[in-house]
């Protein structure tokens, strides 16, 4: 008879998001997929700003998936993730701290990595809380951008795309930035 005596071992996943002035945002609708099991900011039928997860039976060195989507979210406030989930891997480690394995951003209509350029990497953080007794908490932060762009394009009577793009970019303190020129009839 072989018989193996473990400890399950405790630490949580928070989901948080902001708006710009560091307030948490509770009109975001929020999911977390924990290796298949669905999480979302609502409970007890009411939408909370951040999604909870308590990890009660973590094992040492299992990898834990977190994929992290938003649906939508109400005005003035933008989704970020839009057509994008991030995927973060974590797990205990042998010394029983938690580390992050893995973390990438993917689009979620066609499974591509997003570059690390894209802008999604400046509105999500990730960090390793440890309270005075030890505990652990893996907080991800969502942030409502600060800046803005919108982008026009042209087209032509078929709707194809042309050559010409104009963006206009709004940042936090109101200053607007463009690349419209005199030649263009936007």
């Amino acid at each position: 008879i072989n018989v193996k005596l473990e400890n399950p071992l405790k630490y949580n996943f928070q989901l948080v998001k902001y708006n710009t002035s560091g307030n948490e945002i509770t009109d975001a609708n929020l999911k977390v997929v924990r290796n298949g099991e669905v999480f979302e900011n609502i409970q007890n039928g009411s939408r909370t700003s951040n999604v909870l997860i308590e990890e009660k039976d973590a094992r040492l060195e299992e990898e834990i998936t977190y994929e992290i989507t938003e649906s939508n979210v109400s005005a003035p406030y933008v989704n970020i993730l839009k057509d994008k989930v991030i995927r973060i891997k974590a797990r205990l480690n042998n010394s029983k701290k938690l580390e992050v394995t893995n973390v990438v951003v993917r689009n979620s209509k066609n499974n591509k990595l997003c570059p690390t350029t894209d802008e999604i990497y400046n509105y999500f953080s990730y960090s390793i809380v440890e309270d005075a007794n030890g505990f652990e908490t893996l907080r991800v932060e969502l942030k409502n951008p600060y800046t803005y762009k919108f982008e026009f394009t042209k087209t032509d009577t078929n709707g194809d795309k042309l050559d010409n793009v104009a963006f206009i970019t709004i940042h936090e303190d109101g200053q607007i930035n463009s690349n419209l020129n005199e030649d263009s009839s936007y």
